[in-house]
């Protein structure tokens, strides 16, 4: 290390950051800037951002934290929302004589009130008409009866007032204008084909209203279920119309219009979207002050294509140099693109009367179009002539209007009442869909930008001119700013503008502000320790360029693939009249044409006219998964009939939904590879057998670890007042962006992995490469990413040149030399003595406790036992000894013995084990309560008492026991439960367990809690450890700060270490503490 007093050396800081590590090198330069020598070097290990470790973030098996917490926050604030309401037209009710009161002799809540009178209300009608009419078919719950009564006779007022109650229990599904958008991208189209099946149904038995069809039904029987379908909220509407309009000859003065606009509102009403323009990016340009604007307006639209049309450039036939388009070119091209939208460079050459041969320097690569004004061609082909007579203001009104509405008829009004559309023109106004997502800029910044841009300058010309360098000029600070602005400190408006200016203001991804954050923290203690690097270097995750076949040969599959999508869009309108077709609607059809209308998974025969319409009965469907691996590529999407969909393949992969089936399953295997054009890709998918495989797939973790390269290079960038740091004979860049490729092969030719193969024992099975099971491969990567300079690079690509067999034969690069001499016994002394630095996680957060609420337990065969429900289809054999009830014990046995053990066969086969009933009835089994034998732990008090299962411990206390004369004689362990935790700080208690329970011959050594890290002496040589978890019986499971590899491989390979307190104390064991370089310093617990 460097003291304050010696001069701060010369180096390159190197950068491997990923979505949970962070590799950094340290490597000094010379006067003429070459490096001599590795300086340090060190790894920071971190909980990524996201619920997941390294390896389910590669995998795509990550979430965000805040998913369950966010999702059980919505669910409580539905069921708060639906109970007010529900209370509101409750009361609403019983004040005009709809419902009767509860009779109680004490007071009643009004919750309690309302479960009173309905539960004495709903016995009363049931008893009513199984009087009336026992040979009634009266297979379903009174009040659908009830409801379909409704529509012909007459009703008792509590009667009528208890269907009405009944509408605001189940509602229907109700959508708005923003959320079909968004539904259409994501293909959430399992509701609407729901609501079209069950619309579909109602026809066919005539049923006039939605409670009709369902009194209809007999719940036990197969496909006659009421609960588990799709509604739609206007359903309900028109069925509370009908209802209401009988009944009105019948009440004519009590139900009156002021009455039923009231009722209406309680049971109908629907809260808009909350406004989301908070979430909405800032300006790069301009600042916090000024919002991100959306595609869709007028100004983005013509800044698009401004930034297109002022870099195309025309190759006419024999002259190799493009030309630029004159300003009479220009114009044309951009007059074209304003008011007809997307032109194809085929039309443009005929705009401009071009030879054919001629081609333009846009559209050599994949584009085969230009974008055009969207917006503009929409309002134009609405509003005709009157769009333009508009004015700028009124055009602008039009689109925020058309933008921003919610909902599809007050936009349908608003055309007709303000700007003059007949309804017909409305209703199409109401049915386009503006464009989504934002530009990077505000409506001011492209406001500024635009007349300079109208004049032919480029953009980047025009925001330099306006708004200065962007990559220098900027000032440079002493250290990393903070990545969130904290509005208690006085300097909050500073940071939060520096952060926008850096284009770091808008961080939505958890897992990489995560990896920012830990970078700022080594970083500024590498400044502190050693100075600001002279040069720094972070990897991303980008390929060597491909040799020239390998581009010719993506240039060509590209162009193939544009003329398929091309070809199925003529055939959409030729076939399906759709005009317009979506990219989604192409990629369906594409999908249809890639299995030649064969459902892959069930045989059933695909036609254009049940795919696409209003109720279309195949899906778009991942093979694996979206939850499991979140791929939305074509790759990962096919067909399949929606009942299989919803009920069968589900959430998951195909083996797992069909293999026990084995003829299903080779059928299955057998239509994929009859298909015309073969994917080895898709067809892989298909196969995928077991978790393993699915790593062949994974490339998340490479995505994050790219955007977060990108943001980290414009945090580095505050260090030198932008890329380019000011020197006094003008610029030099500082901050680089290696390509990956690069590093991996210069790291390998130089010898670096070698380092770690001989560290490391050979039976983690890795011969070749880097060994990834240990933490330390993150050092060697910044070591060749600080090495990864342009002589090298220079000569990766003259060698490359020369042989362009990079990927088969990496001999073209033997005559790179080494850095400097003893390259790699220079190094090999900081990669074994590295000390990998783990960030701790203390914040007292997580769950309390399981999910599952316990009744209390009781005895049973001398334990502690509680029932639990599981599904029949995951019973195992023990499991069935385990059931409550012995007749239904004894038919889930009988019905296990029929299907060779294998439950899950009921579902797919619809073959349950079941009961009679009293009235002859065969009631289907489908869950069962079984016995577990656990001890619950009581939460709350009075009604909110609830048995629950604890949750994770928070920490362990350490204990020693002491003899009479002072001296320890043991450890021991007691563990502390999040919940008990929680309940400590409630109380105003220390959180630590710092006194051993009724004992006081016991002194408190330390606690420990995950992540922290332990000293041992083994041998008197010192190892230090990092704690996994905390066992329920007291130990602990402690991994080497250098091991990377998962729990489960340990496990496996029985590597797991165990120790106890007092094993601990044998091996004179500490609690340490490791700062972001990789010093050890006594916890000082």
């Amino acid at each position: 290390m460097f003291s304050a007093a010696e001069e701060s050396p010369k180096y390159v800081l190197g950068l491997d950051l990923g979505s949970a590590s962070l590799g950094w090198a340290l490597v000094a330069l010379n006067e003429t800037n070459n490096p001599t020598s590795v300086i340090c070097t060190g790894v920071r290990i971190f909980e990524p951002g996201v619920d997941g470790t390294a390896l389910e973030i590669q995998e795509g098996k990550d979430k965000s934290k805040a998913v369950e917490r966010r999702t059980a926050r919505l669910q409580r604030r539905q069921l708060r929302r639906r109970a007010y309401r529900q209370g509101k037209l409750f009361q609403l009710l019983q004040q005009h004589g709809l419902l009767p009161h509860a009779e109680s002799s004490k007071p009643l809540t009004p919750s309690e009130d309302r479960d009173a009178v309905l539960t004495a209300f709903d016995q009363q009608i049931y008893q009513k008409w199984r009087t009336s009419s026992p040979a009634f078919d009266f297979a379903q719950l009174p009040l659908y009866q009830l409801r379909k009564i409704a529509l012909d006779h007459k009703l008792e007022p509590y009667e009528l007032g208890r269907t009405i109650y009944h509408f605001s229990q189940r509602r229907g599904f109700k959508s708005n204008r923003k959320e079909g958008r968004k539904e259409s991208d994501k293909e959430l189209g399992a509701v609407k084909t729901g609501i079209a099946e069950l619309e579909k149904k109602m026809k066919t038995v005539d049923a006039r209203t939605l409670g009709e069809y369902f009194a209809g039904l007999d719940p036990h029987q197969v496909g006659q279920n009421v609960r588990r379908r799709w509604t739609a909220r206007k359903m309900y509407e028109d069925e509370f119309s009908e209802i209401w309009k009988n009944q009105a000859n019948y009440y004519p003065e009590l139900l009156n219009q002021n009455l039923r606009r009231e009722i209406s509102h309680w049971l109908f009403y629907q809260r808009p979207i909350a406004a989301q323009s908070h979430l909405i990016g800032k300006c790069e340009l301009e600042g916090n002050n000024h919002r991100r604007a959306a595609w869709a307006t007028l100004e983005a639209q013509r800044f698009r294509i401004l930034q297109k049309v002022n870099d195309l450039k025309i190759i006419y036939p024999g002259n190799p140099d493009a030309q630029p388009l004159t300003p009479e070119e220009r114009k044309l091209v951009f007059d074209v693109l304003d008011s007809e939208g997307d032109q194809t460079f085929a039309k443009l050459r005929t705009q401009l009367k071009l030879d054919k041969k001629s081609e333009f320097n846009l559209e050599r690569g994949d584009e085969k179009r230009l974008r055009g004004n969207r917006t503009n061609k929409t309002m134009i082909s609405v509003f005709g002539e009157q769009w333009n007579a508009f004015s700028d203001e009124e055009q602008k009104q039009v689109v925020e209007d058309w933008r921003t509405s919610e909902s599809e008829d007050s936009l349908v009004r608003r055309g007709i009442e303000h700007w003059g559309l007949d309804e017909i023109a409305a209703q199409k106004w109401a049915d386009s869909k503006p464009e989504d997502g934002h530009c990077a800029l505000s409506r001011r910044a492209i406001s500024r930008l635009l007349p300079l841009m109208f004049d032919g300058m480029s953009f980047k010309e025009s925001e330099t001119k306006i708004y200065g360098n962007r990559f220098s000029g900027g000032v440079a600070l002493d250290k990393l700013p903070p990545l969130h602005v904290h509005r208690k400190i006085n300097n909050s408006e500073e940071v939060e503008n520096l952060l926008t200016k850096l284009r770091l203001g808008s961080i939505r991804n958890p897992a990489v502000e995560r990896g920012l954050t830990e970078l700022r923290k080594v970083v500024n203690s590498i400044v502190r320790e050693y100075g600001k690097p002279y040069e720094i270097r972070v990897e991303l995750a980008r390929e060597l360029k491909k040799p020239r076949k390998e581009r010719e040969s993506a240039t060509k599959q590209n162009r193939t693939r544009q003329k398929e999508r091309e070809k199925t869009k003529a055939n959409l309108l030729r076939e399906c009249g759709i005009q317009n077709p979506s990219r989604a609607d192409i990629e369906k059809a594409l999908l249809y044409e890639e299995c030649g209308g064969i459902c892959p998974y069930t045989g059933r025969s695909i036609f254009l006219s049940n795919l696409f319409g209003e109720h279309p009965q195949f899906d778009v469907e991942h093979i694996i998964p979206l939850s499991r691996y979140p791929d939305d590529s074509f790759q990962n999407k096919t067909l399949c009939w929606h009942e299989e969909n919803r009920n069968i393949k589900r959430n998951k992969t195909p083996f797992e939904a069909y293999s026990k089936d084995t003829a299903r399953w080779e059928e299955m295997q057998v239509r994929i590879k009859a298909w015309k054009q073969g994917n080895p890709g898709k067809l892989k998918r298909f196969m995928l057998r077991s978790e393993d495989e699915l790593e062949e797939f994974t490339t998340r973790q490479m995505n994050d670890t790219r955007y977060a390269s990108v943001l980290a290079c414009r945090l580095l960038e505050s260090l030198y007042g932008g890329r380019d740091e000011a020197t006094p004979i003008g610029t030099r860049q500082a901050i680089y962006a290696s390509s990956g490729a690069v590093t991996a092969t210069l790291r390998r030719m130089w010898g670096l992995e070698a380092i770690l193969r001989e560290a490391i024992p050979s039976n983690n099975g890795q011969s070749k490469g880097k060994p990834r099971t240990d933490h330390r491969h993150h050092a060697i990567d910044a070591i060749a990413i600080a090495l990864t300079r342009q002589r090298a690079i220079q000569a990766m690509a003259r060698s490359a040149s020369l042989d362009r067999r990079l990927e088969q034969d990496s001999r073209a690069f033997r005559s790179i030399p080494s850095p400097w001499p003893n390259f790699i016994e220079s190094i090999r002394p900081h990669i074994e003595h590295l000390i990998v630095s783990h960030r701790p996680e203390h914040k007292m957060s997580g769950a309390l406790h399981d999910e599952t609420n316990y009744g209390r337990p009781y005895k049973h065969n001398g334990k502690s036992t509680v029932n639990v429900r599981k599904p029949v289809t995951g019973l195992s054999a023990s499991d069935i000894e385990k059931i409550v009830d012995s007749a239904v014990q004894s038919a889930v046995r009988q019905k296990a013995a029929e299907l060779n053990g294998d439950l899950t066969q009921c579902e797919s086969a619809q073959n349950w084990p079941s009961l009679p009933s009293s009235d002859g009835k065969v009631i289907p089994i489908k869950r069962v309560r079984i016995r577990k034998v656990m001890t619950p732990t009581p939460i709350a008090s009075g009604p909110r008492e609830r048995q629950v299962a604890l949750a994770n411990n928070h920490h362990a206390a350490i204990f020693a026991k002491l003899d009479g004369h002072g001296k320890e004689v043991r450890w021991d362990s007691i563990p502390v439960s999040l919940y008990e935790a929680m309940e400590r700080k409630r109380k105003k208690m220390t959180v630590i367990q710092r006194a051993y329970p009724e004992f006081s011959e016991y002194q408190f050594k330390f606690s420990l809690m995950n992540g922290d890290i332990v000293e041992i002496l083994e041998e008197g040589v010192p190892l230090l450890y990092r704690l996994r978890s905390i066992e329920s019986n007291g130990a602990f499971f402690l991994l080497s700060i250098r091991d990377a590899r998962m729990v489960k491989e340990i496990v496996t390979t029985g590597d797991r270490w165990r120790p106890s307190a007092d094993a601990l104390r044998k091996l004179s064991c500490r609690k340490v503490n490791i700062d972001t370089l990789g010093r050890v310093h006594p916890a000082n617990d």
